[in-house]
């Protein structure tokens, strides 16, 4: 089958992706309206620790995937390991319910957005066979199936029944009813669904893959590390209020991400074939879309935030303005650091992303030790801008490192293979 244009695949990347965070938000959006903010916040605290739970244990599998130029890794083996990872995943899980002491509704919860998320990693593997031969078009179908299963059964458990862990019960569910009905049928033209499990081949995948999750599970925390000292300095209330606030970059991010995903694997062809000026030329491109988002997210902010907030939740949120300018900052710095991540990505140097991870974790949770005890949430949103700017420049000395490295090698080799001639 020929391959989507850059145009198309990016039209796709970013249908699906929109779609499918409008959704997620939807979610929150309805727990906000016919809930209270103690059910936001309740939400919100167990996505913040299953989060960078899932993100860890995933691994990225979709990522190495995407850049997998050579077709090292078979879904089959990809599947088995991320099959793995849940389980080590469900041990994580069962670690922070007995480190944090939570209620039995809580751990309920808990429990269910993890099977949830579970369902999604299942799923994200399906999606990077879709993304490794660019058929962009499906991964959007995926996620678009899956937006519109749930968002009818996350509204009915809710509103009829007024019970969180119900409407979590109907997520999670039709999640699975969407793997197995389009993701597993899908996967199947490309690759065989004959499940593998070989532990030294699982491990020799997950020492390359390692690195992938552990950044993203840093940059996971990035978002989730401010809620938990939210929860724990002012209560659940203003946890609920500060995600509802910080969840309307999801809009912003979801562009983002699709953009980044689309290029990925153009990115790691431009770098197999040692074309630097084209690599770059589309990194700089995609930096210059997310400045343009950003800059749009804070003239909402600014001019008409407070109508924003009000319509969107209710008229207690709207109080909040003045967080949620510093927030769609924050959100502007975020855009651009998360294509020197794809970036970054396409280098396939793995092993240094961790180190990156390291420094703006720090740096999230030394801002937020100081200055969520001092400023509520609106410390916390400080600490997001301040932690983003640290990722941004961190991962583009580390991007200009490397590609500049990659370059001289392939330089020296142009050189002695021309010695060897003459």
């Amino acid at each position: 089958m020929k391959s989507s244009t850059l145009r198309a695949s990016l039209s796709w990347s970013l249908a699906g992706n929109v779609y499918y965070a409008a959704t997620q938000w939807l979610m929150l959006v309805i727990i906000a309206k016919w809930g209270s903010t103690s059910m936001v916040g309740q939400f919100s605290l167990c996505l913040a620790v299953v989060t960078p739970i899932m993100t860890l244990t995933n691994l990225q599998l979709r990522v190495v995937q995407a850049t997998d130029t050579q077709n090292q890794y078979a879904f089959r083996d990809m599947m088995g390991l991320r099959l793995l990872s849940i389980v080590v995943a469900a041990i994580l899980a069962e670690g922070a319910v007995l480190i944090f002491h939570y209620d039995r509704d809580t751990t309920v919860l808990l429990w269910l957005v993890w099977l949830a998320k579970a369902v999604e990693g299942a799923s994200d593997v399906s999606q990077g066979v879709f993304q490794k031969y660019d058929r962009m078009k499906l991964v959007a179908m995926s996620k678009i199936v899956k937006g519109t299963l749930v968002v009818p059964a996350f509204i009915f458990a809710l509103v009829l029944y007024k019970n969180l862990i119900f409407a979590a019960v109907g997520w999670g569910l039709m999640w699975f009813i969407s793997f197995l009905a389009f993701d597993l049928p899908m996967t199947k033209k490309y690759e065989t669904l004959r499940l593998r499990i070989q532990l030294k081949s699982s491990y020799r995948l997950m020492k390359i893959c390692l690195p992938l999750g552990i950044v993203f599970m840093l940059t996971s925390l990035n978002t989730n590390i401010p809620r938990l000292f939210i929860e724990k300095s002012s209560g659940v209330e203003q946890l609920g209020i500060f995600s509802a606030l910080t969840y309307l970059l999801v809009a912003g991010s979801t562009i983002v991400s699709a953009l980044g995903q689309a290029a990925t694997n153009r990115l790691a062809v431009c770098l197999d074939r040692h074309d630097y000026n084209r690599f770059y030329r589309l990194i700089f491109k995609l930096m210059a879309m997310g400045f343009a988002l950003g800059l749009a997210g804070i003239a909402a902010s600014v001019f008409g935030g407070e109508h924003i907030l009000s319509i969107l939740y209710t008229d207690e949120y709207a109080h909040y303005s003045d967080v949620f300018i510093i927030v769609t900052i924050a959100g502007l710095i975020d855009y651009i650091a998360v294509f020197t991540g794809y970036g970054l990505s396409a280098t396939k140097r793995f092993g240094v992303q961790p180190y990156l991870g390291l420094l703006w974790t720090i740096a999230i949770i030394a801002a937020c030790g100081f200055m969520i005890p001092l400023f509520g949430i609106l410390g916390a949103a400080y600490s997001l801008a301040i932690s983003s700017l640290v990722r941004l420049a961190a991962q583009w000395l580390a991007l200009r490192a490397i590609t500049r490295k990659m370059q001289v090698n392939y330089d020296k080799k142009l050189v002695n293979v021309h010695e060897a001639i003459v």
